[in-house]
């Protein structure tokens, strides 16, 4: 058996037939599959896509062409000044199209359709001490309710046994374009992963077209993250936000037995104390994410759909929103998390 990711093999193992076939009978663990299953090294392949020979290896046909589409729900919600209210929040429509050619290169794009909200209603701050990299979103709300949320180009090598990276370029989320490079170092089955990103953006126009604002800016991170036992993952990294701040990100996400993950995050900036006048004052949330099988009846190129709540006039603190990190792909395909995952299943 072969686990696929980024364009080449993340893991390879070989189980006995009648360990699956006690599993499948309800006479046996997934435990046990993994017990008896014998790891193999991954294949890997070059930045050219030529898959490095080893001995034991049979061939692999190429993954061809591969064409999705599909339509998801989004919404997006927090809060900002005292006078906004409680919560703000708007709800969409996205529209996705997925090109895959040997599941290395991929174009991926998102037409939004705004639906309901009052995001538009949100108040930036009129002392702003920073670049407004995000406190002005209540513009990209009321301007873009027919937009390109994203449009993006990517290309993924595992050029090494536990090494992937990932360069991509275009549209990456409603506010920011650019282009950068990502990667990560993670042994199969093992609790720790280690990922770095590295980008230029530039500001995108209000109306979330192919136009850009006059304001650019280097963004990237250094982390690690760590599995505990009953789904429990915690990610620290030192980052370089979009405002030109820096300052350590800690997230942590519960997954929960029905596939849906429950996460919160703390990050400091070293210019907190400017934008509001007082040191120690974290930039923070909590996200949703949901599986799609279990609510959604439509097919979909993605996976999952995750929603945050946060404060949305913050302009320290701020990372580049993507709509899936390279880390987080790579983890979700551990042979560790897909046992926990079948152990739900068959419990």
């Amino acid at each position: 058996v072969a686990a696929r990711a980024a364009g080449g093999e993340a893991w390879r193992v070989e189980v006995l037939r009648r360990d699956v076939v006690q599993a499948l009978a309800a006479r046996g663990s997934p435990v046990e599959v993994a017990t008896h299953a014998g790891w193999l090294p991954p294949r890997t392949a070059g930045p050219f896509g030529k898959p490095v020979p080893k001995p034991d290896y049979r061939p692999q046909e190429g993954a061809g062409l591969q064409f999705d589409w599909g339509i998801l729900p989004g919404w997006k919600a927090g809060f900002g000044r005292a006078r906004d209210g409680l919560i703000r929040g708007d709800l969409y429509l996205d529209l996705i199209a997925r090109l895959t050619l040997a599941g290395r290169l991929r174009l991926e794009g998102t037409i939004r359709r705004f639906l309901l909200g009052n995001l538009d209603k949100l108040t930036p701050p009129s002392d702003r001490r920073l670049p407004a990299v995000r406190s002005d979103i209540a513009a990209y709300s009321r301007q873009g309710h027919n937009a390109i949320a994203s449009l993006v180009a990517s290309a993924d090598w595992n050029w090494a046994p536990g090494f992937v990276t990932r360069l991509s370029a275009g549209l990456f989320e409603p506010m920011y374009g650019g282009f950068g490079i990502e990667t990560t170092w993670h042994h199969p089955l093992s609790r720790w992963l280690a990922h770095g990103e590295l980008f230029w953006v530039k500001k995108r126009g209000f109306g979330q077209g192919l136009s850009f604002q006059d304001y650019s800016t280097v963004t990237g991170s250094l982390g690690a993250l760590y599995a505990w036992d009953g789904g429990l993952t915690i990610d620290l990294s030192l980052n370089r936000y979009l405002a030109g701040d820096t300052g350590l990100r800690l997230e942590m996400t519960q997954r929960l037995a029905n596939g849906l993950q429950i996460g919160a995050w703390l990050a400091s900036s070293s210019r907190s104390t400017r934008e509001f006048g007082r040191s120690g004052n974290l930039d923070k949330g909590i996200f949703v994410r949901m599986p799609l099988d279990g609510f959604w009846p439509f097919p979909a190129p993605r996976e999952t759909v995750t929603t945050r709540l946060t404060n949305l006039l913050r302009d320290s603190g701020q990372r580049l929103q993507l709509n899936e990190r390279l880390y987080e792909r790579i983890f979700a395909s551990d042979p560790r998390r897909i046992i926990e995952q079948m152990s739900d299943m068959f419990y």
